[in-house]
């Protein structure tokens, strides 16, 4: 993958996202939560994404679910998955903004 001229790379949920990024270097991933976390509670939908988001680093990094959506899963849990990939990424943006102020 490492010499691929794709722009993004997309990861299955079963690959180590860590281990991807250290691989590929500055290339855009994008994944890999594993889709079945989201038949389940809010608390391991939160979990995944945060274990994900924290693996995959601060910069290029796209959030998905590793495997697509299927039908089974409940719409409710998939707009949690959406709210809170969007609170991580504004979360993580207000923190690079303090970074670069406190850096001035």
């Amino acid at each position: 993958m490492k010499k691929s001229v794709a722009d993004v790379i997309g990861l299955d949920w079963r690959c180590d996202i860590a281990h991807a990024r250290a691989n590929l270097g500055e290339r855009t991933v994008q994944g890999n939560v594993d889709p079945t976390v989201l038949l389940g509670p809010q608390e391991g939908i939160q979990r995944a994404v945060h274990e994900c988001m924290a693996a995959a680093g601060p910069t290029g990094h796209i959030l998905n679910v590793g495997d697509g959506v299927t039908p089974n899963i409940p719409e409710e849990n998939v707009a949690y998955f959406v709210h809170l990939a969007t609170q991580q990424k504004q979360s993580h943006s207000q923190e690079q903004s303090d970074l670069a102020v406190a850096a001035s």
